[in-house]
């Protein structure tokens, strides 16, 4: 179990309780949780959910699910819960804890469709979902879930994909069984390529990031339980050159955070407090940091004011995404408490993830590519923020040593978390 934070605060971060995050040291600080040796040894797409009744989480390392506890020290325990007859091969793996219920959902891409099973239970127990298919769709699939939209009741499970045409089902029943495949990007700014994690507001509107939306970074949003889609496009997000998928959050009042890597390379998140139709202008959420170049979006929010953004950095000049870049990344993570306002960053892992470059190129790269294409950020029901995140390096002293993608937890040890209910 390593510590990172400011060197001041350490004594003082030990010592906090662990139901809540004393507001005696504000500045957040994280402990890095790997998975033990010969566990998740392949997690360059990690994902993440946790359980908001037993801040227990659930952890996706390709054909393996993982249940990872934390004791009153912080320490944590992993346990394989992998679900019965999974997948031999995972083209694309991917998780989902619902944070209304705790129903988690666990799988992976297999050709045209996904197999999913959902637990109630942490993994005890699985139930098949039904076969979510997003026809043509062959890559980079989503899985997330919420409140249905008024007038309807209930939750409901949506399962996005990717190809030529980006689209998305629904379920209305849990994951059992899903409607009919529906075309999301299209419209007057179509959005082409990958996408990021989906998320639903808890008045029920459906929210998926997309990079490459004509004219800049974009969210495409449903207001109907996924039978019809809008786009709206975020304010100063021209695509950068290279990079990865946007990321989107909703909080407990209803408003939606969005982070993008602008054409500079930088940090940036916006705020919508009306289901995206109107965003704030972006603020850089690593200024200060002297980083050159960001990568890898994943957010989460908790009450309306207050949202983390999770990413690597580099502080090297030059084009991060080629072969022979030499810089190194790490983990940080990065605070609001006022809307946005303001941002407060740290360093979450203890030193670089990855050295060298990060090909942003899906199967044409010929290296690079341990990292895969993203990492995932989840709130815990004590309003602590946990990172899911593949480190590429373990200990490497240079790129000829950063092949690795071992699944590692990043979680909140010190400082202000989302909900201010649990700020001492």
């Amino acid at each position: 179990m390593r510590v990172r934070g400011p060197p001041l605060l350490l004594c003082v971060l030990l010592a906090l309780p662990t139901v809540g995050l004393a507001a005696t040291a504000s500045t957040p600080a994280f402990t890095t949780h790997p998975a033990p040796p010969g566990w998740a040894e392949s997690a360059g797409e990690p994902s993440l959910g946790v359980d908001p009744a037993t801040d227990a989480a659930l952890f996706q390392a390709y054909t393996r699910t993982y249940r990872v506890t934390f004791d009153a020290s912080g320490a944590a325990t992993w346990s394989d819960v992998t679900p019965p007859h999974a997948l031999g091969t995972n083209l694309d793996p991917m998780l989902f804890t619902d944070p209304g219920t705790g129903q988690t959902f666990a799988g992976g891409l297999e050709g045209e469709c996904s197999v999913f099973w959902s637990t109630t239970d942490e993994g005890a127990s699985w139930t098949p979902v039904g076969n979510a298919c997003a026809p043509p769709a062959v890559d980079h699939e989503t899985i997330f879930a919420g409140p249905a939209h008024a007038p309807l009741t209930g939750r409901m499970v949506y399962y996005c994909a990717h190809a030529e045409v980006e689209t998305c089902s629904a379920s209305p029943d849990g994951g059992l069984t899903f409607g009919p495949s529906v075309p999301i990007g299209a419209g007057t700014h179509p959005c082409l390529g990958t996408f990021g994690h989906g998320r639903v507001g808890p008045e029920g509107t459906a929210y998926v990031p997309a990079a490459h939306c004509q004219i800049g970074a974009g969210v495409m949003v449903s207001a109907t339980d996924g039978l019809s889609w809008t786009t709206t496009i975020l304010p100063a997000s021209l695509p950068p050159p290279a990079g990865f998928d946007p990321a989107v959050a909703t909080t407990r009042g209803g408003w939606v955070y969005a982070a993008f890597q602008d054409a500079k390379g930088r940090e940036m998140v916006t705020l919508s407090k009306d289901q995206g139709a109107h965003w704030t202008f972006p603020r850089d959420a690593a200024a200060g940091l002297g980083l050159a170049t960001t990568t890898f979006n994943a957010l989460v929010a908790g009450d309306d004011e207050r949202a983390a953004v999770a990413f690597l950095g580099t502080t090297t000049p030059g084009d991060a995404f080629a072969a022979g870049f030499p810089g190194a990344w790490s983990l940080y993570v990065s605070f609001t408490y006022d809307g946005g306002q303001t941002w407060t960053a740290v360093q979450a892992s203890d030193g670089p993830v990855q050295r060298g470059w990060i090909c942003a190129d899906g199967l044409t790269c010929s290296g690079g590519r341990n990292l895969l294409d993203f990492i995932d950020a989840a709130m815990d029901g004590h309003g602590r923020v946990l990172v899911a995140y593949a480190d590429g390096c373990e200990g490497c002293a240079d790129p000829s040593g950063s092949h690795h993608a071992k699944g590692t937890i990043a979680r909140q040890s010190g400082g202000l978390g989302l909900l201010a209910a649990f700020d001492g």
